[in-house]
C-alpha cells in the first residue's frame, strides 16, 4: 500500500480532542435541561434519551471523520503497468520582471500573478523541455531548456526585478536571445510563450519576431495590466519608506500595450491571449494552442503505477455520518406512563396549585400554536393564583412581546429578573435586551442612515437602554455568549451608523451652504464668455500647422467649455422660478400686472433658452472641427458661440458692469494695437464685440432709469448710519449724470466703434487706432460718472492699508531678501504668453524627437542607457 498525502494521516490526532468535545457537549446538554426546568418538570416534559444511543452517536462521528482523513491521504494498492510517451515539444518563457510588472492592478501583483501562472503551466507540459528567460532592459537566462520540473521551479521563485541587470523593458532583447538558445531542431516544434504588459522601450520587437518567424517559431503572447487607466509602479526609497515611481516630477501610470502583443503573435502565426486584470488559466492556453503543434519523436517507457482506493474510503466515511444524522437520540415517551405522571403530580399537588400547573400548560400549548392572545390569557390566570411566581411572569412577558404590548412585557420581564433564580434572571435580562433592540428597529424604521432630530435621539436610546440589559445579562452569567455578542454588535453598529450620520449632517449642512453660494446666471455667463476668449486665442495661436498634442489639449478644453453650458437651461428656469417667488412675495398694484409681468417672464425665457442652445450647438462644433485640423471652422464656431453668450450677459448684467465689461475689451484692442500682429484677426473680432455691446446701450440704459427711479422714490430705511439718507440720495443723482452722459455719447461710440471694426478687417491698423483709442476714452467717460459702491471704496481702503503694511515690512527686509524679490518681480514680468509656449513646447517635442532616434540607433549597436527604466 502507497499514500500520496501521508502527511494528512497526522490528523488522526484529532480525532481525541474530538472525542473530548463531543463527551463535553452530551454533558452540557443535560446541565443546560436541568437549569431550564426543576427535575419534577423535566421528567415529565423533556424527551426520554435512549441508553447508549449517546455513545453509539459519539462512535460514528468518530469514525466518520477518520474514514475521510484516511480517504484524503489517497490511498493506493493493486499494482499495473501504464506505457507512457514523451512529447518533444520546445516552449521558453520570456518573464518580463521589469519595474512596471510591480504594478497592482492584477492582484497581487502583474509578476507574481505571471509567476503563479507559469507554475500552473508546468503541470500541464508533460515530457516537455520548457525553459525560462527573465528580461527587463536587458534579457537574462534563469532556466535553459529542461525536462527537470523541480529545477525550473526553483529558479522561477529567485527571479525578480534585480534578475535582469538593467531598468526599462526590451522585449525584442528577449526574443533574440530566446533565439539564440534555443538550437535548430527539424524534428521538434518550438515555441516562445512571451507574458509581458507590452511597454518596449526602443528594442526593435517587430524585428525580432520577423527572425522568429523565418525559423518556424512561433509566438505566444499574453498581455497583463490594465488597458484604460493602467497602475502606479510602488517603489521602495533607501530609508524603507513606500511611493509610487516618478519620472521628471510626475507618477508614471503603466498600462498595457496590446496592439505591440498582437501584431508580434500575428507575424510569427502564433495567438495573443488578452489577459488584462482579468483571471486565467495558462494551462488552458497551453492545450489549446502550444499542445496542438506536432511534437517530435520521443521515446515511449512503461511505468509502473498503483491503482486508488480512496473511494472506499471515502464512502465508509459519508455513510457513518448519514447514519448518525438518521439515528434517533430519544425514545418515545408511553403514553400511559405520562399518564400515570399526571395522577401522581396531580395527587401531590394541593387543589389551590393544581389551577396554576394547568393555566401554565395550556398557556405554553397556545404559545407553540401561535395564540399569543390567549397564552397571555392562561399566564395571567395562573399568575393570579401565583403572583409571586417569577416564571409565570417570564412566560407571560414572552406573550405580551409577542402581542407587541412592549411596555407590559417589560413590566413583567423586570419583574422575573428581581428572582433569585441566576439562570431565570439572566434570560429575563437578555429578553428586555432584545425587546429594547425591536423598539429601536420599530424606530428608525427600515433606512436607518436617514434618521435624523428626534427620531435619532429615539432609536439611540432604545439602543443604549439594549446594551445596558445585554450588559446586566453578561454580569449574571458571563458565559452568555450571545448576549456578548450582541453587546458587540450593537456598540459597532452604533460607531458605523453615527459616523454615517456625521456625514450625512456635514453633507446636509454643504448642500445648504451651497445653495446659499450659488453663483447668479450673470456671474455664470460671464465665466462662460471669458473662458471661452481664452480659448479663441489659444486657437488662434495653434498656426496652419499645429501639434497634435496643442490641438487636442485646445479639444479637450472646448468639450469641457461644451459640457459646463450645458447647465444654461436648468439656471434659467432657476432664474424665473426665484424671480417669480419675489413677485408673489411683492405683488405689483393693479389687477392684471402680475399676470402680464409673468408672460413677459416666460416669454424670455424662452428666448434666453433658444439663444442658449444656438451657443450649446456651436460650441459642440469646435472639438470636431479642431480634431479634422479645420482651424477655420473652429476659430467660427467659437467667435459665434462667445457673440451669444456674450449677448445673454449683456442682457442680464447691470449697465455699469456692461460698460465696464467695454472698456476693458476696447483697452486690450488698444493694447495690442500699439504692437500690431501680421493679421489683427482677434483685435476686430473684439472690436465687433463692442459694437454689439454699444447697440445694447439705449436698452440698457432705460433699465437703469427705472431702476434709479424706483430708487430715489424709495423711502431710505434708519440704520445706516448719520447722512445715510442723504449719500444714498446722491448716489442717485450721480447715477442719472452718468446714464444721461451715456445716452449723449452712445450714438458716437457706436459710430466710432463701427468704423475701428471696418478698418480692422481692412487691415488698416494705423487708421484704427486713433478711432479705438476714441472708443475706450468715450467709455471711460461715461464710468467716472457712476457712483462708487461704499463697501468697494472700503474694500479698496483695506487692501490700501494692506500694501502700505507690506511696503514696510519690506523695508525692513535686508538687502539679499529685496534683490530676491526683485528678481522673482522680474521673472513675473518676462512670462510670455499662451500661444508663445505652445510654440516653445512644439520646438522642444521636436528636439525630443530628434534624441529618440539618436537613442535608437545607439541601441540598435548594442550601447547607450534606457531613460525610462520601469
Amino acid at each position: 500500500m502507497r499514500w500520496d498525502h501521508p502527511e494528512f494521516l497526522f490528523a488522526l490526532w484529532l480525532l481525541l480532542p474530538l472525542a473530548l468535545l463531543l463527551r463535553f457537549a452530551l454533558k452540557r446538554r443535560a446541565k443546560a435541561a436541568r437549569r431550564f426546568l426543576d427535575d419534577p418538570m423535566a421528567a415529565r416534559l423533556l424527551p426520554l434519551r435512549a441508553p447508549g444511543r449517546g455513545l453509539a452517536s459519539a462512535v460514528l462521528v468518530l469514525a466518520g471523520f477518520a474514514f475521510l482523513i484516511l480517504a484524503a491521504a489517497r490511498p493506493r494498492w493493486g499494482m499495473y503497468f501504464q506505457q507512457v510517451r514523451e512529447r518533444g515539444t520546445d516552449v521558453m518563457v520570456l518573464l518580463d520582471v521589469s519595474r512596471s510588472m510591480l504594478s497592482q492592478d492584477v492582484k497581487p501583483s502583474r509578476l507574481e500573478r505571471a509567476k503563479s501562472d507559469v507554475r500552473d503551466l508546468l503541470d500541464r507540459v508533460g515530457g516537455d523541455r520548457v525553459g525560462l528567460i527573465a528580461f527587463a532592459g536587458k534579457a537574462v537566462l534563469a532556466c535553459p531548456l529542461t525536462t527537470d520540473h523541480g529545477y525550473y521551479k526553483a529558479a522561477l521563485e529567485d527571479v525578480g526585478p534585480t534578475t535582469a541587470p538593467r531598468g526599462g523593458t526590451a522585449i525584442g532583447d528577449a526574443i533574440r536571445e530566446a533565439l539564440r538558445r534555443m538550437e535548430r531542431l527539424g524534428d521538434r516544434d518550438q515555441s516562445l510563450l512571451l507574458i509581458t504588459d507590452g511597454e518596449d522601450h526602443e528594442s526593435f520587437p517587430r524585428e525580432a519576431a520577423a527572425l522568429a518567424a523565418e525559423r518556424d517559431i512561433r509566438i505566444f503572447t499574453v498581455g497583463m495590466g490594465d488597458i484604460h487607466e493602467g497602475a502606479r509602479i510602488p517603489v521602495v526609497d533607501e530609508h524603507g519608506n513606500r511611493g509610487f515611481l516618478k519620472h521628471e516630477g510626475k507618477q508614471v501610470w503603466s498600462k498595457l500595450d496590446e496592439g505591440l502583443l498582437e501584431e508580434i503573435a500575428l507575424k510569427t502565426g502564433g495567438a495573443y491571449v488578452p489577459a488584462r486584470t482579468r483571471d486565467y488559466d495558462l494551462g488552458e492556453v497551453y492545450e489549446s494552442h502550444l499542445q496542438t503543434l506536432t511534437a517530435g519523436d520521443a521515446a515511449i517507457d512503461k511505468r509502473k503505477r498503483y491503482r486508488e482506493r480512496f473511494q472506499l474510503f471515502l464512502a465508509f466515511g459519508l455513510g457513518c455520518l448519514v447514519i448518525e444524522l438518521l439515528m434517533k437520540r430519544y425514545r418515545q415517551r408511553p403514553r400511559v406512563a405520562g399518564v400515570a405522571a399526571a395522577l401522581v403530580l396531580l395527587a401531590l399537588a394541593s387543589p389551590a396549585s393544581a389551577d396554576p400547573i394547568e393555566d401554565v400548560r395550556k398557556g405554553v400549548r397556545a404559545f407553540e400554536n401561535g395564540e399569543f392572545e390567549k397564552a397571555n390569557e392562561h399566564f395571567d390566570a395562573a399568575g393570579k393564583n401565583r403572583p409571586d411566581t417569577p416564571e409565570i411572569a417570564f412566560d407571560k412577558a414572552i406573550a405580551l412581546q409577542r402581542l407587541g404590548r412592549h411596555d407590559d412585557a417589560r413590566a413583567e420581564y423586570l419583574e422575573a429578573a428581581g428572582t433569585r433564580d441566576s439562570a431565570l434572571a439572566a434570560r429575563a435580562r437578555y429578553n428586555l435586551g432584545t425587546l429594547a433592540t425591536e423598539e429601536a428597529q420599530a424606530v428608525f424604521g427600515e433606512k436607518p442612515e436617514d434618521a435624523h432630530g428626534e427620531t435619532r435621539e429615539k432609536g439611540v436610546e432604545a439602543l443604549e437602554r439594549a446594551i445596558r440589559d445585554y450588559r446586566a445579562c453578561l454580569e449574571i452569567a458571563p458565559e452568555h455568549a450571545d448576549a456578548r455578542h450582541n453587546v458587540e454588535l450593537l456598540l459597532l453598529w452604533l460607531k458605523q451608523m453615527r459616523s454615517v450620520w456625521a456625514e450625512k449632517d456635514k453633507q446636509r449642512e454643504q448642500d445648504k451652504k451651497d445653495e446659499e453660494k450659488e453663483e447668479d446666471l450673470a456671474a455664470f455667463l460671464k465665466k462662460l464668455v471669458d473662458r471661452q476668449g481664452e480659448l479663441r486665442v489659444t486657437t488662434h495661436g495653434l498656426g496652419e500647422s499645429p501639434a497634435a498634442e496643442a490641438t487636442k489639449a485646445v479639444a479637450e478644453g472646448q468639450e469641457a467649455l461644451a459640457e459646463q453650458a450645458r447647465e444654461l437651461p436648468d439656471r434659467i428656469d432657476k432664474m424665473v422660478a426665484k424671480q417669480a417667488q419675489a413677485m408673489q412675495a411683492q405683488p405689483a398694484a393693479g389687477g392684471g400686472a402680475p399676470a402680464a409681468q409673468a408672460d413677459e417672464m416666460k416669454k424670455a425665457a424662452d428666448a434666453m433658452k433658444l439663444m442658449a442652445a444656438q451657443a450649446q450647438a456651436a460650441l459642440d462644433a469646435v472639438a470636431p472641427a479642431l480634431r479634422a485640423n479645420d482651424a477655420r471652422l473652429a476659430a467660427e464656431n467659437q467667435a459665434n458661440a462667445r457673440a451669444i453668450l456674450e449677448s445673454l450677459w449683456t442682457a442680464l448684467a447691470p449697465f455699469q458692469q456692461v460698460v465696464q465689461s467695454a472698456e476693458k475689451i476696447e483697452t486690450s484692442i488698444v493694447d495690442a494695437l500699439l504692437d500690431p500682429p501680421a493679421t489683427p484677426v482677434l483685435e476686430a473680432e473684439d472690436q465687433v464685440r463692442v459694437v454689439l455691446t454699444a447697440l445694447a446701450f439705449p436698452q440698457k440704459i432705460a433699465q437703469a432709469k427705472q431702476q434709479a427711479q424706483m430708487m430715489a422714490a424709495t423711502p431710505q430705511q434708519g440704520g445706516g448710519g448719520p447722512g445715510g439718507g442723504q449719500a444714498a440720495q446722491e448716489q442717485a443723482e450721480a447715477l442719472q449724470k452718468a446714464l444721461a452722459k451715456a445716452e449723449e455719447l452712445t450714438p458716437e461710440i457706436q459710430e466710432t466703434a463701427s468704423e475701428a471694426t471696418e478698418t480692422l478687417l481692412a487691415g488698416k491698423v494705423d487708421e484704427a487706432k486713433p478711432k479705438a483709442e476714441r472708443v475706450r476714452d468715450l467709455l471711460r467717460e461715461i464710468l467716472k460718472l457712476f457712483p462708487k459702491d461704499p463697501n468697494q471704496q472700503q474694500q479698496k481702503q483695506q487692501n490700501k492699508n494692506d500694501q502700505d503694511q507690506k511696503k514696510d515690512e519690506q523695508q525692513k527686509q535686508d538687502p539679499k531678501q529685496k534683490q530676491d524679490q526683485k528678481d522673482q518681480q522680474k521673472g513675473k514680468m518676462q512670462r510670455p504668453d499662451e500661444v508663445e509656449s505652445m510654440l516653445r513646447k512644439a520646438e522642444e517635442r521636436e528636439r525630443e524627437q530628434k534624441e529618440r532616434e539618436k537613442r535608437r540607433a545607439r541601441l540598435a549597436a548594442g550601447a547607450g542607457t534606457v531613460e525610462r527604466d520601469w
